[in-house]
C-alpha cells in the first residue's frame, strides 16, 4: 500500500463519518435538547454519549469490516491530468465500456481495490473515470450511486490539513491538562478537621474507594473535580470549609455535588469528548452534543448528591449562593476547565437545575420504563441502521463478481462488525453508579403553557392576579399562569371586566430583582399572588410583589355583591385570616353600623353575613399587628375601585365583642393569668429588635432559628414583661419575604443576624422590616443604660463613638447631662455621665444624621419612653459643638 492509497483511505472514512455522524448527532440532539427525552438527566447523558462514539463505529465497520449496505455510494475518484501519461486514450474506450456493461463491474470495498490483483493495467485503484460515474444497475447494487471526481493530490491535502488540526488540536488539550495540573499543584491542602470528616462521610455514602483530595485555590471561583487515576476537588478559598460550622448544609451539598463527578467518572468522559471534539473537529455536531453532556453532568451529579444528602433543598441553596456569587464575574472560565467538573460552569443552566431538585420529591414516586439497557439496544439498532442504509464512501475498481468464498468472508465481516458495535458501546451504560436513577426533571405539569389569547375586557388592565404556576423561565424574567382570582384591582385600571382573566392562561414578562429569587424556588402548579399591568399588546410585571401562597381557596378571595360595590360608611366584622405580609384582612361582616354621605352603594346591607377583604393598613401597622384572628372590630372603610374586590381602611379600628369586654371589666382572673404566662414566656408579646447566632435556617419557606445575645432595642407597643430573659434562648422566627430572603440565603449558620421580631401567637416570631447580617456580639456592642437612669428626657452632650447607617442610629459616650424635661421619670440622670448609649429615631432627621461624623461633638434632646429598652429616641435638633465653651 503506497502513500497515495492510504491518504485516499483516510479520505473515505472522513467523508463517510461525516455523513453518519451528521445523522446520529442530528436526531439525538432534536430528541434530547429539543424533546428532553428521556426526561432522566442520567439517561439523557448516556445517549448523547453513545450518540458520539457511534459515527467512530459505524464508519469503521462499512470502511473496513465491509458489513451489509444498501444505501447510496459516494464515489471517490482521481482524476490525473499528467500530460505524460501513457496509454490516456486507450484507457478511456475500456471506461466507456464499463459504463455501458454494468454486469462486468462493481463497486469494491476500498481495502479490496487497494493493492488487489484484480486491478487492471496496474493501478491501484483501478481505471480512473474522466468524469462522474454513470449509474449503475446490476444485481448486487440497486441503488444509484453519488459520484465526486478530484484531483490526484486533494485526498493528500485533505488529510495533511486534518493531520494538522488534530496535531494544533491535541497540542492545546495537552497544555489545558498541564494548566490543570498547575493549578492542582499550587493549591492548598484542606486540613480543616470538620471538612474532611465531611468528605469521608459523603465519599463512603456514594460508594467511592477511591482517595479524594480536597484542595483550596484563590484562582477558582467556582468548586471543580478533575482527576482520573488521583481525584481531586478544588474548592475556591472562601468555600475551603474554615469559615463553616459543622453541619453547615450548603458546605455539605457543595462536596456532594463534586463528589458525584467523581463516583460517576465525568473527569474520564471529559477528556473522551474532547478528544473525539479534537478528532472530528469539521464535525460541528461535535462541540454542540459535547456541551449539551457536560450540561446533563451537572443534571445527573445533582440528582446524586441529593440523595446522598437524603434531601435537595440544600443543593438548591447552594446552588442559588453559587449563582450570586457569580452575578458579578467578568471574566469568563479558564479554557483548562473543560478538563472539569464545576459546580456552576455554565451558569445558563442553574435555573433549570434548582427547578429539577425541587420537583425531586415530588417526582420520587415515579418509576420511569426506559433504563440504561433500553437506551443501549436503542442506540445500537439506530446505528446498525445507519452503517446499512445511510450513503458511505467508496472506489471504483474493474474486478469480477465475488466468489462465494468471498461473500462468506463478507458475512463474517458483517456479524464481527455488529459484535464490535455492541461490545465498544456497553462500557457507556455503566456509568452511573445507581442501578435505578430517580427522576429529577419536572413532571409535566397539567397545566397549559401556552397562552390564551387576551380578552377585550382585560385591555388596560393593572392590579392583583393570583395563580397555577404553569411554565417559567427564571432566566428571561417570564413565567406563566393559569388565573384562578381577581383579588384586587388598582384605581387607574382601565379594564371593562377585570374577572374575564379568571381561567385563562396569561404570560408575564419582566420580572427582575428579587422577585427573581421567588421565581426560581416557585415550582410549577405552585400558587403564586402577583401584581401585572397590562401594558400594549402584553402583561408585564411592574415590581411591587410576587411571592408564593397556599393553593387557591375562594373563601381566601371573596367576591363582593354588586349591590355593595362603592360603598363607603362604618362595618362591624368578625377577622377570619390575618395575612401580615400585605397587611389584608379577611373579615366576616356581622352588621353594617354606619352608612357615610359619599358612599354609592345601592345596598350597603347586600354584604351582611359576607366575606369581605380588607386592605390598606400600610399607615396603620402598629394598629394591625395589634389585632388576632378571631376578634370582632368596627372599622370604617372605602370601596375605592368599582372594578376590585378588596376595600380599604379609612378610619381608626375599634374593638368590640367579648374579649374587649373581658378587659374593659378588668376580669383578674383572665389577667393575672396571661400575665403568668408572659413572666413564664419572654417571647410572648416581644416588639423589638432581637440579635443572635443563626441556629438554622429554611430560605424557600422563610424560616429561621437563632440563639439570642442581645436585645438592643424594646419598642413602645412591647407586651412582653421580661424582654432581656431572651439572651441565651433560642427563638424561631418567620415571614422572611421579599429583599430580606436574600440576606437569609447568603447568612451562613453560625453567623449573627439582626432583625426585628414581633410575636403575635404561637411559637415563632414575625420577622418585621429589619433582617441583615452583623458582626458577632463583643461586649460593648450593645450598650445597656443605668435602671436609674431609665425613663429620661432631657438635653446632654455626647461624643459620637459609632454611627450605623442601615439603621439611623448612633453610639455615644455622654459627657453632661444638661437639662431634664417635663415628664422625666429617671431617678439619676447623672448616673449616665462616662457610659455609653444607643441613640436611634433619626428617620425624620436624615439631613443631620448624614452630617454627623465619628469623633463629634454633639448635643441634643432625647427620651427614653420604653423603661424595657436600652435605647433611646432624638426629640430635639442636634447641635454640633466646636469647642468646650460651647458645651456649657
Amino acid at each position: 500500500m503506497t502513500l497515495l492509497d492510504l491518504t485516499t483511505l483516510l479520505a473515505m472514512l472522513l467523508c463517510t463519518y461525516l455523513v453518519h455522524s451528521t445523522i446520529l448527532l442530528a436526531a439525538t440532539w432534536w430528541l434530547c435538547a429539543n424533546r428532553r427525552w428521556p426526561d432522566d438527566p442520567g439517561l439523557r447523558s448516556q445517549l448523547l454519549k453513545l450518540s458520539l462514539l457511534a459515527p467512530l463505529i459505524t464508519t469503521v465497520g462499512v470502511t473496513y469490516l465491509q458489513s451489509p449496505h444498501w444505501g447510496h455510494e459516494i464515489l471517490l475518484t482521481r482524476s490525473t491530468a499528467s500530460a505524460n501519461m501513457d496509454g490516456a486514450a486507450e484507457r478511456a474506450a475500456p471506461q466507456t465500456q464499463l459504463s455501458e456493461s454494468p454486469t462486468d463491474s462493481s463497486i469494491s470495498a476500498p481495502f479490496d481495490s487497494i493493492g488487489s490483483g484484480a486491478v487492471t493495467g496496474g493501478e491501484p485503484f483501478g481505471e480512473p473515470l474522466a468524469a462522474s460515474p454513470a449509474t449503475f444497475d446490476s444485481a448486487s447494487q440497486t441503488v444509484s450511486p453519488l459520484g465526486l471526481a478530484v484531483r490526484e493530490w486533494t485526498f493528500p491535502a485533505i488529510v495533511l490539513s486534518w493531520l494538522f488540526a488534530i496535531t494544533l488540536g491535541l497540542f492545546r488539550l495537552a497544555m489545558h491538562w498541564r494548566s490543570l495540573l498547575r493549578l492542582r499543584h499550587s493549591a492548598t491542602a484542606i486540613v480543616h478537621q470538620d471538612s474532611l470528616e465531611e468528605l469521608d462521610r459523603l465519599r463512603q455514602r456514594m460508594g467511592i474507594r477511591q482517595h479524594v483530595d480536597l484542595l483550596a485555590s484563590a484562582q477558582t471561583q467556582v468548586p471543580l473535580a478533575a482527576g482520573i487515576l488521583r481525584p481531586f476537588i478544588l474548592l475556591p478559598t472562601n468555600l475551603d470549609g474554615s469559615s463553616h460550622l459543622k453541619g453547615d448544609s450548603q458546605f455539605s451539598a457543595m462536596l456532594a455535588h463534586e463528589l458525584a463527578h467523581v463516583a460517576r467518572r465525568d473527569s474520564v468522559w471529559n477528556l473522551l469528548l474532547q478528544l473525539v471534539c479534537r478528532v472530528g473537529f469539521f464535525q460541528p455536531l461535535n462541540w454542540l452534543v459535547s456541551r449539551e453532556v457536560r450540561q446533563q453532568m451537572d443534571f445527573s451529579a445533582d440528582a446524586l448528591a441529593a440523595r446522598a444528602l437524603g434531601e435537595p433543598m440544600s443543593l438548591v441553596r447552594c446552588l442559588y449562593a453559587t449563582g450570586k456569587r457569580l452575578s458579578n464575574r467578568r471574566k469568563a472560565f479558564p479554557s483548562s476547565f473543560a478538563l472539569a467538573s464545576g459546580m456552576a460552569l455554565f451558569e445558563s443552566t442553574l435555573g433549570q437545575r434548582v427547578d429539577a431538585l425541587l420537583n425531586m420529591e415530588r417526582n420520587s414516586d415515579r418509576q420511569t420504563s426506559w433504563s440504561p439497557t433500553t437506551i443501549l439496544i436503542l442506540t445500537t439498532v439506530a446505528a446498525a441502521l445507519v452503517s446499512v442504509l445511510a450513503p458511505r464512501a467508496v472506489v471504483v475498481a474493474s474486478n469480477p463478481q465475488p466468489s462465494s468464498d468471498h461473500r462468506n468472508d463478507d458475512m463474517n465481516k458483517s456479524l464481527a462488525s455488529m459484535l464490535v458495535l455492541a461490545g465498544l458501546s456497553i462500557p457507556a451504560s455503566a456509568e452511573d453508579p445507581t442501578p435505578s436513577p430517580e427522576k429529577t426533571r419536572a413532571e409535566v405539569a397539567p397545566l397549559k403553557t401556552t397562552p390564551d389569547e387576551l380578552p377585550d375586557g382585560v385591555r388596560g388592565f393593572n392590579g392583583m392576579l393570583v395563580g397555577r404556576l404553569a411554565a417559567k423561565d427564571a432566566e428571561r424574567g417570564t413565567f406563566t399562569v393559569l388565573v384562578d382570582a381577581v383579588p384586587r384591582v388598582w384605581r387607574n385600571s382601565s379594564a371593562e371586566d377585570p374577572r374575564r382573566l379568571v381561567g385563562k392562561t396569561i404570560t408575564v414578562t419582566g420580572v427582575f430583582g428579587k422577585f427573581l429569587d421567588v421565581l426560581v424556588v416557585t415550582r410549577v402548579g405552585e400558587t403564586v399572588e402577583f401584581e401585572c399591568k397590562h401594558d400594549g399588546d402584553i402583561l408585564v410585571f411592574p415590581g411591587e410583589l410576587l411571592r408564593k401562597v397556599a393553593p387557591y381557596d375562594p373563601a381566601d378571595y371573596p367576591v363582593l355583591p354588586e349591590e355593595f360595590r362603592g360603598f363607603q360608611g362604618q362595618l362591624a366584622a368578625k377577622i377570619l385570616k390575618k395575612d401580615p405580609e400585605t397587611f389584608e384582612l379577611i373579615l366576616h361582616v356581622d352588621r353594617v353600623v354606619k352608612t357615610w354621605d359619599d358612599s354609592s352603594a345601592k345596598n350597603p346591607q347586600s354584604i351582611e353575613g359576607k366575606t369581605l377583604m380588607l386592605a390598606g393598613f400600610w399607615n396603620r401597622r402598629e394598629a394591625y399587628h395589634d389585632l388576632k384572628v378571631g376578634e370582632r372590630i368596627e372599622v370604617g372603610m372605602k370601596h375605592i375601585g368599582m372594578r376590585s374586590d378588596h376595600l380599604t381602611v379609612a378610619e381608626a379600628i375599634k374593638k368590640t365583642g367579648k374579649l374587649s369586654d373581658t378587659l374593659k371589666q378588668g376580669d383578674g382572673k383572665a389577667m393575672s393569668r396571661r400575665e403568668s404566662m408572659e413572666r413564664k414566656d419572654p417571647q410572648r408579646g416581644f416588639r423589638g429588635m432581637l440579635v443572635g447566632r443563626l441556629v438554622e435556617k429554611d430560605a424557600e419557606r422563610g424560616t429561621f432559628t437563632v440563639t439570642v445575645d442581645a436585645v438592643p432595642r424594646v419598642w413602645e407597643n412591647n407586651r412582653s414583661s421580661s424582654p432581656k430573659s431572651l439572651i441565651g434562648k433560642n427563638v424561631s422566627a418567620e415571614g422572611v419575604s421579599g429583599r430580606m430572603i436574600d440576606a437569609l440565603v447568603v447568612a451562613r449558620i453560625g453567623d449573627t443576624i439582626e432583625f426585628g421580631a414581633l410575636h403575635d401567637e404561637g411559637p415563632r416570631v414575625r420577622v418585621g422590616e429589619v433582617l441583615r447580617k452583623v458582626a458577632p456580639v463583643k461586649p460593648g456592642d450593645y450598650p445597656v443604660l443605668p435602671d436609674e437612669f431609665r425613663g429620661f428626657k432631657g438635653a446632654v452632650t455626647a461624643k459620637v463613638v459609632r454611627k450605623g447607617d442601615e439603621l439611623w442610629e448612633l453610639i455615644v459616650e455622654v459627657e453632661k447631662v444638661h437639662e431634664t424635661f417635663e415628664g422625666n421619670r429617671a431617678k439619676s440622670p447623672e448616673s449616665i455621665v462616662g457610659e455609653q448609649l444607643m441613640l436611634a429615631g433619626f428617620w425624620n432627621r436624615k439631613d443631620e444624621f448624614h452630617n454627623i461624623k465619628v469623633g463629634d461633638r454633639i448635643r441634643c434632646g432625647m427620651n427614653h419612653p420604653q423603661l424595657l429598652s436600652d435605647h433611646m429616641t432624638v426629640i430635639e435638633g442636634i447641635r454640633k459643638l466646636q469647642s468646650e465653651a460651647e458645651s456649657e
